[in-house]
């Protein structure tokens, strides 16, 4: 018996007032019960340490890769605008010294 299954078995006998024999027949019931209920988990879908870590370390990396994009996507965007402003300036002057 584990240390649980002993402190659940003194439980049963002086709080539930249960015979020594009935005592361990619950304890052996509640045990086989958690038993079933592992066995039917599907154990591989737990993360473990090392799961999480390299999944933090892949979003990092996504991160800072996706930063760099947006920064580029940024820098280009602005300076489309600014050629833009530029373009139509000279249109307007050149519109108005040729009239």
């Amino acid at each position: 018996m584990s240390t649980i299954s002993i402190k659940l078995y003194e439980f049963a006998r002086k709080e539930m007032s249960l015979s020594e024999e009935k005592a361990k027949e619950f304890v052996q019931a509640i045990d086989d019960v958690v038993k079933e209920d592992i066995k039917g988990e599907n154990l591989s879908e737990l993360a473990t340490k090392s799961f999480v870590k390299d999944e933090i370390h892949m979003l990092e990396l996504k991160l800072e890769q996706t930063k760099g994009e947006l920064t580029k996507a940024i820098f280009w965007a602005g300076l489309i605008q600014f050629l833009a402003i530029v373009g139509s300036l000279f249109g307007l002057i050149n519109l108005m010294l040729h009239k």
